[in-house]
């Protein structure tokens, strides 16, 4: 947690910052997290497109306003991405589902 003090040393604003699962990887690792812990099932079936649609669209604009100078993913090139990882998902699935019962 960090606090924002003012000059009384009295709390004005508290963030929490969870680290606990941050690595370096695919984006597709990020959005399966989020889908498998999120989201329930029948709006992730019907609305799978257009969170991914609506994921990749904030991807870019984030990237390009940090300048990054690296290759940006297509949206296309993201859904290769997902279709390689989804053992990973998968795996997810069965462990956040253990952990919420």
């Amino acid at each position: 947690m960090m606090f924002k003090l003012d000059e009384n040393g009295d709390t004005l604003d508290v963030k929490l910052i969870d680290f606990q699962i941050s690595y370096w990887g695919s984006p597709a690792g990020d959005l399966f997290y989020f889908l498998i812990s999120s989201v329930k099932d029948d709006i992730k079936v019907k609305y799978f497109d257009e969170f991914i649609e609506f994921y990749h669209e904030k991807l870019v604009e984030s990237l390009k306003k940090l300048n990054y100078d690296q290759h940006i993913p297509t949206l296309t090139e993201l859904h290769i991405e997902l279709l390689e990882k989804r053992q990973s998902g998968t795996v997810m699935s069965q462990i956040t589902k253990k952990h919420s019962s």
